[in-house]
C-alpha cells in the first residue's frame, strides 16, 4: 500500500471550503442585524438561512457567513458552480458524516506548519497517482477498520522527513 493516507486527506478537503463558508472554528465578531444588510447580501443569505432567523444566530456565525458571501462574489462562474455542487453534496451527507469532516478539519487547523505541509504533500503524492492505482487504493482503504488504517499510516514510508514520533502525533490527532 502507497498512501492510505490520502484518503482522509481527501475526505478532508470538501470540508475546507464548506468549513470557509459556514464552519465553526474562527473568531467571533459584532452581531449583524438583517435589516442592516444590503439588498444584495439578503438575497444571497435567504438561501443559506431564513431571514427570521439571522438575527437569532452566534455573532461569529454570523460573520463566518458574511466572510463566504465576500468570497462567493470573488468566484468566478466555474468556481461557484463548484461550490455549488460541492454545497449540495454536503447537505446530503449525513449529519454524524458531516460531524466527522468537521472534527478532522479542526485537527487540521491544529496542526503546526510543518504537519499540515506533510498531509498537503500526501495528498498530492495521491493526485499524481494514476487514476487506476488510486481506485485500488480507495477500495482496500475502504475495506480497513479504523485500526487498521491507523497502522498502515503509521508504517508508511516517509519520504518528506516528518519523524515518526511527530507522524504518529499527527495521525492520533487526525484519528482520535
Amino acid at each position: 500500500m502507497k498512501n492510505p493516507m490520502t484518503k482522509m486527506i481527501r475526505s478532508l478537503l470538501p470540508g475546507l471550503l464548506l468549513a470557509a463558508l459556514a464552519g465553526s472554528v474562527w473568531a467571533a465578531g459584532e452581531p449583524v442585524p438583517w435589516n442592516s444588510l444590503s439588498s444584495a447580501q439578503q438575497k444571497i443569505l435567504a438561501k443559506l438561512t431564513r431571514p427570521e432567523q439571522w438575527d437569532r444566530l452566534p455573532a461569529g456565525r454570523q460573520q463566518r457567513l458574511l466572510k463566504g458571501l465576500r468570497a462567493w462574489r470573488k468566484m468566478s462562474p466555474e468556481e461557484r458552480a463548484w461550490a455549488k455542487r460541492r454545497f449540495q453534496q454536503w447537505k446530503k451527507l449525513p449529519p454524524k458524516q458531516r460531524a466527522r469532516i468537521r472534527r478532522r478539519f479542526e485537527a487540521y487547523l491544529s496542526l503546526s506548519p510543518e504537519q499540515r505541509k506533510w498531509v498537503k504533500a500526501q495528498y498530492q503524492r495521491f493526485k499524481k497517482m494514476p487514476p487506476e492505482k488510486r481506485k485500488a487504493l480507495r477500495k482496500k482503504w475502504k475495506g480497513m477498520s479504523e485500526q487498521e488504517r491507523l497502522r498502515a499510516l503509521q508504517n508508511q514510508k516517509n519520504p518528506q522527513g516528518l519523524p515518526p514520533p511527530e507522524r504518529r502525533r499527527l495521525l492520533e490527532k487526525l484519528f482520535p
